[in-house]
């Protein structure tokens, strides 16, 4: 109890943009709007999609994944599966992070997106962002449900970037672009036609 009060209190001080996001609603529309932007041509085209998130972004990903899947504006979109969901370094394991996502609140039959088909989370050793790496846990109903084909968790990576100053960041975005977990999940996407 006392652990998880410090864990809220340290995320609601510490990243005043996630605080904003969870906890304004017109802001958090105004930047789901932005991934929309891109995505819903993208669904219109019938492309294949991974799209790939880091640290806050999965937050907004996973909830605009939730309005196309449930809203009535986004109806004609309910159906149209993203072929892969990759979170790297995400916070979604974060049980505050969890109760203010869109569908929290909802029965469990609209709790979740129903619109991807894969998901990938990758979390760095040392990334405090992603100290609760294994979401399969978290997210198992999706699977339970029939909502999801697979998940597929890659935990303790090496990010190994390095600002400036020389200090590690384990959970700087570049460093995971480099890993060679994300180059396969890219080269294995790319190479299937189906």
């Amino acid at each position: 109890e006392a652990a998880e009060a410090k864990r809220r209190e340290l995320l609601l001080t510490r990243f005043p943009d996630v605080t904003h996001y969870l906890t304004h609603s017109r802001f958090a529309s105004a930047i789901r709007a932005r991934l929309a932007q891109v995505l819903i041509p993208a669904l219109e085209r019938k492309q294949r999609i991974l799209l790939m998130t880091h640290s806050f972004g999965s937050m907004v990903a996973y909830d605009l994944l939730w309005e196309l899947s449930h809203r009535p504006q986004y109806r004609a979109f309910q159906g149209w599966p993203i072929d892969c969901f990759a979170t790297l370094g995400s916070p979604l394991g974060d049980e505050t992070v969890r109760e203010h996502l869109l569908g929290s609140n909802h029965p469990l039959s609209k709790r979740y997106p129903t619109n991807i088909r894969r998901w990938c989370n990758f979390s760095a050793r040392g990334d405090l962002v992603c100290y609760d790496a294994r979401l399969s846990n978290d997210f198992r109903p999706m699977r339970r449900l029939g909502l999801i084909e697979r998940m597929k968790e890659f935990r303790n990576l090496c990010n190994v970037y390095r600002g400036r100053e020389g200090v590690w960041n384990p959970h700087k975005l570049y460093g995971y672009l480099i890993l060679p977990e994300i180059g396969r999940l890219v080269a294995e996407f790319l190479a299937d036609r189906s």
